[in-house]
């Protein structure tokens, strides 16, 4: 109910792949049901491309009685939803970036139940650790989904806003429709001086450890090697970035 809660809507087998991967598809849905039935769990039908594909969310008997209802993506933003769900699947997979080990991840209905106006509230928060030549790092990966509806304008003010609250530290991964969009994020993500790792949906499922546009080494790199980059060094260029700011 946690995970519900937390990404505001998600599918059986996203679910299931997060929670409980070596529970059977069919367990896992008659477990779901329950839920529902008791309503721990609400389920909403919709249609994605040409199947049919059920949501589950929090419940009423899920949350505090008198609390708020819990954030829930728009109905018109279901290829977003269903892009950060198979986003988080993959992350989490201890079999993508074996290198550093992720210790655990939030949604962005928990940024938004705590953050202050101007905060920025990836769609994901994602903790993980590493050993790096004998020492112990650990970072922290604040996920944007993008499915190239943004323009350039939204994108430099959502980095602003990070850009803000540095003292977070927190390496921006870019997840985006294509390598060309996921080079000019990169792009504008190092004009702005915030660093940021881009790359598209398809390259993160085809690879064990995806090749990203590393805006802050300005370069070709992979997601283990940007991430570890940042933390074994986070704050070289903090300075840099001010500077960049006040210009």
């Amino acid at each position: 109910m946690a995970a519900a809660t937390s990404l505001g809507q998600v599918t059986a087998e996203g679910l299931r792949r997060l929670i409980s991967p070596g529970t059977s598809a069919n367990t896992f849905t008659a477990r779901l049901r329950i839920l529902v039935t008791a309503r721990y769990l609400t389920r909403v039908e919709v249609i994605a491309g040409l199947r049919r594909v059920y949501l589950y969310g929090a419940g009423p008997r899920a949350r505090e009685p008198g609390s708020p209802r819990p954030w829930t993506p728009a109905p018109h933003q279901l290829d977003h939803t269903l892009a950060v769900e198979a986003t988080l699947v993959r992350l989490m997979d201890p079999a993508v970036t074996p290198a550093l080990t992720r210790s655990e991840w939030s949604g962005e209905a928990d940024y938004r139940a705590w953050a202050d106006p101007g905060d920025p509230y990836p769609d994901l928060g994602i903790r993980w650790t590493a050993v790096d030549d004998g020492r112990q790092l650990a970072g922290q990966w604040a996920v944007e989904v993008d499915r190239a509806t943004e323009a350039r304008g939204a994108w430099r003010r959502k980095l602003g806003r990070y850009l803000a609250d540095y003292s977070l530290r927190q390496l921006i991964v870019a997840v985006t429709t294509s390598d060309a969009r996921a080079r000019n994020l990169a792009g504008l993500a190092a004009e702005v001086g915030y660093p940021t790792a881009a790359t598209s949906l398809t390259a993160l499922l085809q690879h064990p450890d995806p090749p990203v546009w590393d805006s802050w080494q300005r370069r070709r790199s992979t997601l283990t090697e940007t991430s570890l980059a940042l933390a074994v060094k986070p704050t070289t260029r903090s300075t840099t970035a001010a500077d960049h700011d006040r210009r």
